[in-house]
């Protein structure tokens, strides 16, 4: 009886070391996505939906971008600006079910990333937000690449910090759609959609393209002006699949 007892609990013991490794693998799988040396501060990846949200629904598996067309000539080149399309169509054209990858915390710019938590509810989509600014042996290049095997939509930027980054990765990855709120690439491609406004439009970390008339205004007043329409042109600028340009919104 005693034997038996011994064994049972040797039995138990054995399954619950098994549990163990398992779910410590586990883990440690679902944190590699964005994780940089564990002895630093780590990177985050959180990830928020809406009730409906459907990630990896493939919302725009239809409409990659490309290169330009012959039907495409009587649009803008890539770079170009443009100007913002209409509210209506703005709200009208997105899919239903998004995934977005929003490359940093966004904490830096309060206005903006409020807009786009906003927005991703209103349009069901599932927000994964990456910050790699914690790892000490990964660069960011490598963390944010590392994330697009998610085969996320859209990757975001807010603003100027990270856009050397979204320059090198965008150019290396032209079947993925990039959108910048506050700044431009110094050298856009197709693939990647800018949304600018007086006081934040500067061309990679050069000077402002658009001069800012007002000299009351703050960066961060402009910035809550401009917050919500910048994020709902972009989004429907780059899920419309004519994407490159680069929309100049003013009053």
């Amino acid at each position: 009886m005693s034997r038996a007892l011994e064994q049972s609990r040797a039995l138990a013991a054995s399954r619950a070391l098994i549990l163990g490794l398992g779910l410590a693998l586990s883990l440690g799988l679902a944190l590699t996505g964005c994780a940089g040396n564990p002895n630093a501060a780590s990177p985050t990846v959180s990830v928020s939906a809406s009730a409906d949200a459907r990630p990896g629904s493939d919302a725009l598996s239809t409409g990659t971008p490309h290169d330009a067309q012959p039907s495409d000539s009587h649009l803008p080149a890539p770079g170009a600006t443009v100007a913002p399309i209409t509210d209506s169509d703005a709200d009208a054209n997105v899919p239903s079910g998004l995934h977005i990858l929003l490359i940093g915390s966004g904490s830096d710019h309060p206005a903006l990333l409020a807009a786009l938590q906003e927005r991703a509810a209103t349009i069901h989509a599932t927000l994964t937000v990456c910050d790699p600014s914690g790892s000490a042996d990964q660069s960011a290049d490598e963390l944010v690449s590392a994330q697009l095997s998610q085969r996320p939509d859209l990757v975001m930027l807010l603003g100027e910090r990270g856009i050397d980054t979204i320059d090198r990765v965008s150019s290396a990855n032209l079947d993925q759609r990039f959108v910048i709120l506050g700044a431009q690439l110094p050298e856009p491609t197709h693939n990647v959609t800018a949304v600018i406004w007086p006081g934040a439009s500067a061309r990679g970390l050069s000077p402002e393209t658009i001069p800012q008339t007002d000299p009351t205004a703050t960066s961060e007043s402009l910035e809550a002006r401009y917050a919500k329409r910048a994020v709902s042109e972009g989004i429907a600028v780059a899920t419309s699949g004519h994407t490159g340009f680069v929309t100049a919104l003013s009053d």
